[in-house]
């Protein structure tokens, strides 16, 4: 069993609680229209484009793209010219060779967060994953998730991971729709899951404006929050351009005086529970 792996980061401390290694999968099953990491929501069709930009040479074509990551210089002009939301440089993984990377940090880390892209389309890498490092290692396996994920999946993951990290895009469904163009209902039952068994460590929602900050319905996704339950963290984020491709790429920033307005909103709802991040 490997998974593709579009990238590690070896210390953060936004993805969950401590210090941890984020690893992000390559694929999504929504296709937001604000998305940061576009180059992570499909999987390369070996179309060669990105091959003649590569002055590295670190990417070659035998039958499909091969990605030499050590020849490679991050310059990304392989990802700018990709017009399929993705890109050659993944390394496929085994759970144990993911395992063996991340088992030379376990000293310095609190635990292990899967992103993407949309992570959860590999539950069964993921438990495969968890089940090792819980066996060898006190590390923790936090799942970041845009809720999308079909119930055989998250009863897998619920039973083996020590928390989750949920995108809400939108909550009116009509909006979510037109944000990510898929439905949400599928969310809420998956967060009210995951709450019941106290894995529901955070909600995130990115304001977008005139899209997704109706202050009424805004108020209801507080109240959403606060009754779930009393740990659960709020993360609210303003919109920033940066590496969005597509519809929103020209959309301006959002302004800061009505963020301030809204996460002031959210924090006397939801008190402690509040975060800001002003990416």
């Amino acid at each position: 069993m490997k998974a593709p792996i579009n990238k590690i980061i070896d210390m953060s401390f936004i993805d969950g609680p401590g210090c941890r290694i984020s690893v992000f999968l390559q694929g999504c099953n929504m296709k937001c229209i604000y998305c940061h990491n576009p180059e992570t929501q499909n999987i390369c069709t070996s179309c060669r484009k990105c091959i003649d930009v590569c002055k590295s040479k670190a990417i070659t074509f035998d039958e499909k793209i091969t990605y030499n990551k050590d020849k490679c210089t991050n310059c990304d002009e392989c990802i700018n010219i990709c017009n399929n939301y993705s890109s050659p440089k993944i390394t496929y993984y085994t759970p144990k060779e993911l395992f063996d990377y991340i088992n030379k940090y376990k000293n310095f880390i609190d635990g292990v967060t899967f992103s993407g892209g949309e992570c959860t389309l590999y539950s069964d890498f993921i438990v495969e994953f968890t089940k090792i490092i819980h066996e060898k290692t006190s590390l923790t396996v936090f799942v970041d998730t845009n809720g999308y994920i079909e119930k055989k999946s998250i009863d897998k993951l619920i039973y083996h991971v020590d928390g989750f990290m949920f995108d809400l895009k939108a909550f009116e469904n009509d909006t979510h729709k037109k944000v990510t163009d898929v439905e949400n209902h599928i969310l809420f039952e998956n967060m009210k899951m995951c709450s019941s068994v106290n894995k529901l460590y955070e909600i995130r929602t990115v304001l977008l404006e005139d899209i997704n900050d109706d202050e009424i319905i805004f108020n209801r996704q507080l109240e959403f929050i606060k009754n779930l339950n009393e740990y659960t963290k709020f993360k609210l984020i303003p919109f920033r351009n940066y590496g969005v491709k597509g519809y929103l790429s020209k959309f301006n920033n959002y302004p800061d005086d009505k963020y301030i307005k809204y996460y002031d909103i959210a924090k006397s709802i939801l008190k402690y529970r509040m975060h800001s991040s002003m990416i």
